[in-house]
């Protein structure tokens, strides 16, 4: 507003408006002042529904121009001519729609127009002076300062003047001009009345000298604004800046640790109630002394055949489910519930973001990736995950083929042996007890043993389970993103508290 103020020359024609809430009378009174009916009045609520200006040609082709009015006015009826001129001499004399209209679009142009005017008269009437709509409306006017003259429209008695008065003189402003209530939009007021009226909307004598005391108080008024309510909005902005990023630092931190309690690397827990139930019937319509290399591979092909949804399909098709498949099934909701309650929490942090500043800045919603994305998210981990396990029976196989006795069954052999011994050591049962029952070869039944004694299976597990931390972390870690973008462009636009009191004080002396 001061920009525009600024860039106005000192020629430019003043402009005066009438302003009041519905139902005063503003329309009527535009039409007493120029002596015939230019803003038609009328029962209908809003009954100006945009601007009505009387000006001469020049002013109305300012008022167009003006960048601060330019959309105002594009649908602003404007009567012109040197009738008009010789009314209102060089100013602009505009009826505005209702401020306290339930039309958003006249609230806004009341709004522009109150803020761009030059002169103020403020219309009331008995019915509507002690509205709080009126009150609060007069309190930006009286920080302005362009209120220059009230006038108290349709007065039927002593009493309700008598008070506007006094509340008008409270608030520092002009005694109101009494006007009688008129029965059609073309009745004349007494001479002595019209007079008044038009001496109250009359030009100032100097016009030049009108626009720089208007400039002065809009500085006065924008520097109590910057002082009172926008340097200490500017501070918690930055508070709230420093909390969200500490409250994401603190997310990212504990991630990992939230990741591991609920996502441990746990085979047994997922298959435990089917190795009970199942496996030891599974197990033994296979000869495995016999068949070794089937042997090797049962435990993942009757995993898969449990876990598939259609497991005689998928047998016929030979295409069950891969590792990673039945591990994403394992985890599948387990994982959903942990990304809502992820979600949960950074929604927290962006909705206290928004309510720490007033006015509230905008943070983005952060959403939960649809099941299905989610599900290819975690497979993608698990296929990650079981390359890692296979790197772990690559390793050991070759630490073993010296002794020649395993080499021939590869790096799968190793890894179905670390699976199985996991599931074992974690279900209850020993590789003595199996070996015994003729399940396992003595030989298997040791070397499995062997890589439980000598914690071989404990490290892999660790190593195994730190991978799927990690890989997690990062799968989940995008969510917070949205969060993190909002509060760099936020710090970016804002500057810091320093670099906005220096450029308000360069404001402010280009004001002076």
């Amino acid at each position: 507003m001061v920009s525009a103020r600024r860039s106005l020359p000192r020629d430019a024609p003043i402009l005066t408006i009438l302003l009041g809430p519905t139902g005063v009378g503003k329309s009527t009174l535009l039409n007493q002042v120029v002596g015939r009916v230019v803003s038609p009045p009328g029962p209908v609520r809003p009954c100006t529904t945009h601007p009505v200006a009387v000006a001469s040609a020049r002013a109305a082709e300012f008022l167009r121009a003006d960048p601060i009015l330019r959309g105002v006015f594009v649908n602003a009826e404007v009567a012109v001519g040197p009738d008009a001129e010789d009314v209102v001499g060089p100013q602009a004399l505009v009826d505005t729609p209702d401020f306290d209209s339930v039309s958003e679009e006249n609230r806004r142009s009341a709004e522009l127009l109150l803020h761009r005017a030059d002169r103020v008269i403020l219309v009331l009437s008995p019915e509507k002076y002690a509205d709080s709509s009126v009150w609060e409306v007069l309190d930006t006017l009286r920080r302005i300062g362009n209120v220059t003259g009230c006038v108290f429209n349709k007065a039927e008695g002593e009493v309700a003047l008598d008070d506007c008065t006094r509340l008008l003189r409270e608030a520092r402003l002009p005694a109101p001009l009494s006007l009688p209530r008129v029965s059609r939009p073309d009745e004349p007021l007494p001479p002595e009345l019209r007079r008044a009226l038009r001496a109250l909307v009359a030009p100032p004598r100097d016009p030049g000298a009108l626009l720089a005391e208007r400039r002065a108080a809009l500085e006065r008024w924008e520097s109590e604004i910057r002082r009172e309510s926008v340097a200490p909005w500017v501070d918690s902005v930055h508070e709230t800046l420093d909390r969200v990023q500490r409250e994401l630092a603190r997310h990212s931190g504990a991630l990992l640790q939230r990741i591991r309690e609920r996502f441990p690397l746990e085979l047994d827990e997922a298959l435990t109630r089917e190795l009970q139930d199942r496996f030891l019937e599974k197990i033994q319509r296979y000869d495995f002394l016999k068949e070794p290399r089937r042997w090797l591979s049962t435990p993942f092909r009757w995993l898969a055949s449990v876990l598939s949804p259609e497991p005689s399909q998928a047998r016929e098709r030979g295409k069950a489910p891969s590792v990673a498949q039945w591990l994403t099934r394992a985890y599948r909701d387990r994982y959903l519930q942990f990304l809502s309650g992820v979600v949960d929490d950074l929604r927290a942090v962006g909705l206290e973001a928004e309510r720490s500043t007033d006015p509230g800045l905008l943070w983005p919603e952060v959403k939960e990736p649809p099941p299905e994305e989610a599900t290819r998210g975690l497979e993608a981990v698990f296929q990650g995950l079981q390359g890692q396990v296979e790197g772990e029976a690559t390793r050991i196989s070759d630490s073993l083929s010296w002794a020649g006795k395993i080499g021939f069954y590869g790096s799968q052999a190793v890894f179905n042996l670390l699976t199985f011994a996991i599931l074992v050591k974690t279900g209850g049962l020993s590789f003595g007890d199996l070996a015994a029952q003729g399940l396992l070869s003595p030989y298997l039944a040791k070397l499995s043993a062997h890589l439980v004694s000598t914690g071989e299976v404990s490290a892999v597990e660790r190593r195994l389970e730190e991978a799927l931390g990690r890989t997690l972390e990062a799968e989940v870690q995008p969510l917070a993103d949205p969060l993190r973008r909002r509060a760099e462009e936020l710090r970016a636009a804002a500057g810091t508290p320093s670099e906005w009191r220096d450029a308000v004080r360069r404001w402010e002396s280009g004001a002076s």
